[in-house]
């Protein structure tokens, strides 16, 4: 008996000492990485604005900047104010309702990124109930039929991810259980504040498996009491990447990738701001391709995923054009 009760005891120290290494080692990861600080961002608990649009991007002479900025500007309206979060150099757009915080940065890595999108200080420094947070490489498109105030029943809207991915999903879920993680890329998205900063302290960052600050959202989201969230199909209709509506209507916006099936409703600086990341030739246009809700893996597979450039580290040459709704064209640009 007195053996046997060691060998349980010895078992009850090995979970302990698992649970513990498990736990120590996840935070260790989260507080090895790249830690931007916001502590100098304003606090403005108070709603100001029903939405507002958001980016991060501190290199304030990107070369797509303006045009999305336009762009959006242009689809929301000049009543709809945008948040900029740059770098250490001012601005040189000029446009009304426009806002800007500084980060004291000159770039950020995806670490980085991670770290201003996990913090609960870049929700409290824009007051608005919902924020639509968009990147250098995403657009919102003129001609969709699809309403920016149908998202407010909505907290938190991504294009859902293709079927290859969800193995990172489930990585970044190992920790938070979650019952569908399969729709949240945070590249082009929609977001209650409110919920945000409640998933933030409810399940904070460190204490999960997350890989990207959109994997945790997805992850978490679903677990808060009252969310309110679109299913992957619903999701597709309203933002683009890779993964086509049933509807075989225009989604309000895509992110990285060009919806073939629908490239004869884009604009051509649309297009070309989708164009400037990743060679998308029109020839493989094909109707069939939004017959169904699918992912569209024409020319992918995990090792093409893998080896790809990250948007936020490499950029080609392009230049803009101008198109029909008045934005004027630019010279071109070379990448940096």
């Amino acid at each position: 008996m007195a053996l046997e009760a060691l060998l349980w005891c010895l078992v009850g120290v090995c979970i302990v000492w698992c649970v513990l290494w498990t736990q120590t080692t996840l935070k260790w990861k989260y507080l090895k990485r790249k830690r931007i600080d916001l502590d100098h961002l304003p606090i403005l608990a108070k709603d100001q604005h029903e939405m507002a649009a958001v980016i991060v991007e501190p290199r304030s002479k990107h070369p797509n900047m303006e045009a999305v900025l336009r762009n959006v500007r242009r689809k929301l309206g000049r009543e709809v104010p945008i948040y900029w979060l740059h770098g250490v150099h001012p601005p040189h757009v000029e446009m009304e309702n426009l806002f800007t915080h500084p980060l004291r940065v000159d770039n950020l890595d995806l670490d980085g990124y991670n770290s201003v999108m996990l913090n609960p200080r870049f929700y409290l420094a824009v007051p608005a109930k919902f924020m639509l947070v968009f990147q250098t490489d995403s657009v919102l498109f003129a001609k969709s039929l699809v309403k920016v105030e149908s998202l407010k029943q909505w907290d938190y809207v991504g294009a859902p991810w293709p079927h290859r991915y969800h193995r990172m999903l489930e990585y970044a879920t190992r920790f938070v259980p979650s019952d569908d993680v399969s729709m949240g890329n945070g590249g082009l998205s929609w977001r209650s504040r409110s919920r945000c900063l409640e998933a933030l302290f409810t399940y904070p960052p460190e204490t999960t498996s997350h890989n990207t600050e959109d994997l945790y959202l997805a992850a978490v989201m679903s677990r808060l009491a009252g969310i309110s969230l679109p299913t992957p199909e619903q999701a597709a209709e309203i933002f683009f990447e890779k993964t086509y509506p049933k509807t075989k209507q225009l989604p309000l916006g895509a992110h990285k990738w060009i919806p073939h099936g629908f490239s004869h409703q884009l604009l051509p600086s649309e297009r070309n701001i989708l164009m400037a990341y990743t060679d998308q030739s029109d020839d493989r246009d094909d109707a069939s391709h939004h017959d169904n809700y699918q992912s569209d893996d024409r020319d992918d597979d995990d090792s093409a995923v893998a080896s790809a450039p990250s948007h936020r580290d490499n950029y080609q040459t392009y230049s803009y054009e101008s198109d029909h709704e008045g934005v004027p064209p630019a010279p071109a640009v070379k990448a940096y």
